[in-house]
């Protein structure tokens, strides 16, 4: 699932970079596909809390390939681009990589890799994980929805002491 989803935004994110800049940059690249990763999770993820069907990896997958699709068409038809103009903004035959460029993507990797390696070996023991996002995200997945929890005050007022969804970024 993960590894469509990553294909899904590559592939999003390069229609849209073509449609934005005339030549391949990796920094460019790399600004637009987190951009359009990033915001495109938060509309799926608090579209599909409001229908309660958050906790349905399938319906997540679609609706974020029909977003992506939809955003894909609604461009095209107001930012037309030839098949040339798209071939020439990814000719590859005079780029290079800039050293600042080389340097960012060593320490980006580095860093992913550092984390990925952390996160897959080591068990989450912060009492701020373990109390307060753990339980929260059970409880998403368990009401498949984004809502606050309850408290049980005389009021019943939720919780107002976290900003709204702050969990998603």
């Amino acid at each position: 699932m993960l590894f469509a989803s990553i294909i899904i935004y590559l592939a999003f994110s390069l229609f849209l970079y073509s449609r934005i800049f005339e030549k391949i940059s990796f920094s460019k690249a790399l600004v637009v596909f987190f951009l359009s990763v990033f915001s495109i999770n938060v509309l799926v993820c608090e579209s599909l809390s409001l229908l309660h069907l958050l906790d349905h990896p399938w319906i997540f997958i679609g609706f974020q390939t029909l977003v992506c699709l939809v955003l894909s068409l609604v461009i095209h038809r107001f930012f037309p681009l030839s098949k040339q103009d798209f071939k020439s903004v990814f000719d590859l035959s005079d780029f290079h990589l800039t050293k600042f460029e080389i340097i960012s993507l060593t320490l980006i990797s580095a860093t992913f890799a550092g984390f990925f390696a952390i996160g897959i070996t080591t068990p989450i023991n912060n009492t701020d994980s373990l109390a307060t996002h753990l339980p929260r995200i059970y409880y998403w997945l368990q009401n498949g929805s984004l809502d606050y929890w309850t408290t049980l005050t005389a009021l019943n007022r939720y919780q107002l002491i976290y900003p709204f969804n702050g969990h998603l970024q």
